[in-house]
């Protein structure tokens, strides 16, 4: 075991060894807790035939597991299911929509049979979910200053909109709070958080997270 006299002394070798050790420590909570979850987990996850069609449309075509309960299509439709699939709708009606609208050429107006105007009577909808990654930006403060071009006896700037949440930091609030999120909410460890801000081309040590 190594004692206290042969610890280096250099500072950033000391805070080197204390990211690694941190490093390995969230490695092995994630480790324990996916052994935990196994062993004391649920052994099996039952398919809801019912959830099938939120993310199919008529051109795929899903295979249902034999294990499937074999009287599910004589309960689809009552109440519980009907609610459940109602609840899901009222869901996907609350996301913001972007509506893309398809119409045909000009020339394409015109009846083959009778060369007739073709008049428009309705139309065909269909909907997919949409994922837009997150993504990090840089806003850059720029504060004027003015100066007397006659006595040069004053400096005026301007004022700061908003103080930082921490002074000195380039941690703004909405990055703090997906921290926070990551962190207490979502119970993610350090290392995994380090490792989705750097495929957003951001570098950030645990030691920084954690402090």
């Amino acid at each position: 075991m190594a004692t206290a006299a042969s610890y280096p002394t250099d500072v950033k070798t000391l805070h080197f060894m204390l990211d690694e050790q941190r490093q390995l420590i969230d490695s092995l909570k994630a480790t324990l807790h996916r052994l935990l979850k196994w062993q004391f987990g649920p052994k099996s996850e039952h398919l809801n035939v019912d959830q099938l069609g939120l993310f199919v449309d008529d051109s795929v075509v899903i295979e249902v597991p034999a294990s499937a309960p074999a009287n599910h299509a004589e309960r689809s439709n009552t109440g519980p299911v009907t609610r459940e699939r109602r609840r899901a709708v009222r869901v996907l009606r609350n996301l913001p929509r972007v509506i893309e609208e398809i119409d045909l050429p000009e020339a394409q107006k015109v009846c083959p049979c009778c060369g007739e105007t073709l008049t428009a009577f309705g139309q065909e909808a269909s909907e997919q979910l949409h994922y837009i990654p997150a993504r990090l930006e840089v806003h850059e403060t720029r504060r004027r200053k003015y100066s007397c071009g006659n006595c040069h006896g004053a400096v005026v700037r301007a004022s700061v909109p908003a103080l930082p949440p921490i002074p000195k930091s380039m941690a703004s609030a909405s990055l703090l709070a997906y921290l926070i999120v990551s962190q207490f909410a979502d119970g993610l460890p350090l290392y995994r958080m380090a490792g989705r801000l750097r495929r957003l081309d951001i570098e950030l040590s645990h030691a920084l997270m954690s402090e």
